[in-house]
């Protein structure tokens, strides 16, 4: 946990130094949109993204030589649902479902490409980032195959929780997930006057299921959003 937070506070930290060392033009503004989000790795053939919704905060800093950088924390949802075997520890796990409610601290550098269309100027900026991520809450879940047949299924109000529970005599236990999620991020945004469309995908580099499943769990996000500067 400490070395979580450390890692936050050097995120902010490096955005603080960029801020103080250069001569900038800043602004403030905030966003909104949606997008799917999903996992990657988990061991199953079919996996659905879930729709995901987005709300934050961005403060922007512009040097002359087209040099950008940004700020953003955000309030964000992911999620995912797989169907099919996902060779849990023990007792086969056929489906699991998860929504999570995450805020997250991103800090991007990149560039402005600047143009003019019909005599309006628009702006593409191309971005990349890293970000941290902490889950306030989390619900799913979760299906077992119970053998004859038979599928026994958990609504879990905590999925960062452990839980076991019982079928015939038979244990099924769930393992929580992770909290804390870290990881990279790539954007572009065009920007028309004060308004702009922001898109970015993330890659995440935490197992965010480190106890049940067989094989690592990272968190993946498309996302586009609209903002507005102050």
């Amino acid at each position: 946990m400490k070395k979580h937070l450390y890692i936050l506070a050097a995120l902010l930290a490096l955005s603080g130094s960029s801020y103080c060392l250069q001569a900038q033009t800043e602004s403030f503004g905030f966003e909104v949109g949606g997008g799917v989000s999903g996992t990657l790795g988990m061991p199953n053939p079919t996996l659905t993204p879930l729709f995901a919704y987005r709300a934050g905060l961005f403060w922007v800093e512009k040097t002359g030589s087209n040099r950008y950088s940004e700020t953003n924390i955000a309030f964000q949802t992911t999620g995912m649902h797989a169907d099919g075997l996902l060779e849990h520890y023990a007792g086969p796990a056929r489906n699991v479902e998860f929504r999570a409610q995450n805020l997250e601290i991103t800090v991007y550098q990149g560039f402005i490409d600047r143009h003019r269309l019909f005599n309006t100027p628009i702006s593409f900026i191309y971005k990349v980032g890293v970000y941290a991520g902490y889950a306030l809450g989390g619900s799913g879940r979760i299906a077992y195959d119970a053998g004859a047949g038979a599928l026994l299924e958990k609504d879990l109000d905590n999925i960062f929780r452990d839980e076991t529970f019982s079928h015939n005599g038979v244990d099924y236990p769930f393992a929580a997930f992770r909290r804390w999620d870290f990881g990279a991020r790539f954007g572009v945004d065009i920007v028309v006057k004060r308004y702009s469309l922001r898109c970015f995908a993330s890659v995440g580099n935490t197992n965010i299921h480190p106890g049940g499943l067989d094989k690592t769990v990272n968190n993946r996000l498309v996302m586009i959003s609209l903002g507005y500067t102050l």
